[in-house]
């Protein structure tokens, strides 16, 4: 069966609100990379989209009214202007690098305040710049993005998230504005090889060599 087109997904869309943060994931996505794609994933009436940031598989979900399947990859520039009115997006299906998570299986770690990755965010940021305009910077500041930030452990597995990972969720805006509300949280969940952050505005995550632990 031929998948839906783009544009006929974006019509789709359950309401005004669905609309607005698919076109907020796109804008943020284009604030990062501005030849980014975005791959659109919909399981009945579940929308997904993913892209990668800073190095980061990144998502947010969305709704639509009209239930079905569908697997493409666009422009997230085309997309956004789908979204805003404009021409239909040209599928680039072809363009997309890289494996998704699963969508079922994952196992909920733990909820870690959204405050305490702001903090975490903040102190990766200051170490950035105590290292600007050091010959040996750009080096360093790929350390930075690659040390393990946050561990959550539960039961007998764990979950180790590189600070790219927190500081790919704070840029797309996954977090929320600052101060945090007091019981916001953020679900620290593990599938196999992956580890999901999901924050409350979207998800980032991490990818290990199957069979090897996480981290």
């Amino acid at each position: 069966m031929t998948a839906p087109l783009p544009g006929r997904v974006v019509a789709g869309l359950r309401g005004p609100a669905d609309v607005a943060d698919l076109a907020a994931f796109c804008t943020r996505v284009l604030r990062l990379d501005p030849h980014g794609l975005v791959r659109l994933r919909q399981a009945e009436d579940r929308l997904t989209a993913y892209s990668r940031v800073l190095d980061v598989l990144v998502s947010r979900t969305v709704h639509s009214g009209q239930p079905g399947r569908l697997d493409r990859t666009l422009s997230a520039a085309d997309l956004l202007a789908t979204l805003e009115g404009g021409a239909e997006a040209q599928p680039r299906d072809n363009e997309w690098r890289g494996t998704l998570p699963p969508t079922v299986g994952w196992r909920r770690l733990d909820v870690v305040p959204v405050v305490a990755i702001h903090d975490a965010v903040r102190a990766g940021l200051a170490a950035f710049e105590a290292v600007r305009g050091r010959p040996d910077a750009p080096a360093v500041g790929e350390s930075l993005l690659e040390h393990k930030a946050l561990t959550v452990i539960g039961g007998d597995q764990r979950a180790v998230l590189p600070m790219r990972a927190l500081l790919a969720a704070w840029r797309m805006g996954f977090l929320g504005a600052e101060p945090a509300q007091p019981d916001a949280g953020c679900a620290v969940s593990v599938a196999g090889s992956w580890a999901r952050l999901a924050a409350p505005h979207g998800s980032a995550y991490h990818h290990t060599t199957a069979g090897l632990a996480l981290g």
